[in-house]
């Protein structure tokens, strides 16, 4: 029971932390789904945002790259939500991708799953290469994350 509350509290961390995930419009307002303007490769320090029109990937690499999580986006003006549907097992032991039903089945209660895979909402903005996140707790430092296209 304790390793799973220390795996719990570092999968919230990792969370908290590569919640660097999101999308927006070249312009700089969104159109209620994703953006084709974002598709791409952004990076922030170790941290690595994949985006397709209305999905993501978190990536973190610390000379090797470990995959954090995935799930989908939505943008509305300068609002942004954001929502998990997979947390990577290399957290638990687990080559793959975990879905609300994996870690059900790993043992996490519902109240558990509900924390790690809640929607997260923030705003945006878009200059050029750069794109500016501010969300509670996008970062272990504030709640602002500056990517660049790459």
């Amino acid at each position: 029971m304790v390793t799973k509350k220390i795996w719990l509290g570092m999968l919230v961390l990792v969370l908290a932390f590569g919640l660097t995930l999101v999308g927006c419009d070249n312009d700089g307002g969104g159109d209620g789904g994703g953006s084709t303007g974002l598709a791409g490769t952004w990076v922030s320090g170790n941290d690595i945002l994949e985006l397709t029109n209305t999905t993501f990937e978190v990536r973190y690499n610390e000379g090797a790259i470990y995959q954090i999580m995935r799930g989908n986006y939505s943008t509305s003006g300068n609002n942004m939500t954001v929502t998990p549907t997979h947390i990577h097992g290399y957290f638990l032991d687990f080559s793959g991708w975990l879905s609300e039903n994996d870690l059900r089945n790993w043992g996490f209660s519902q109240a558990e799953i509900s924390e790690m895979l809640a929607p997260w909402t923030g705003t945006y903005s878009l200059s050029g290469n750069t794109l500016i996140i501010t969300m509670e707790g996008i970062t272990m430092e504030g709640d602002t994350a500056i990517y660049t296209r790459q």
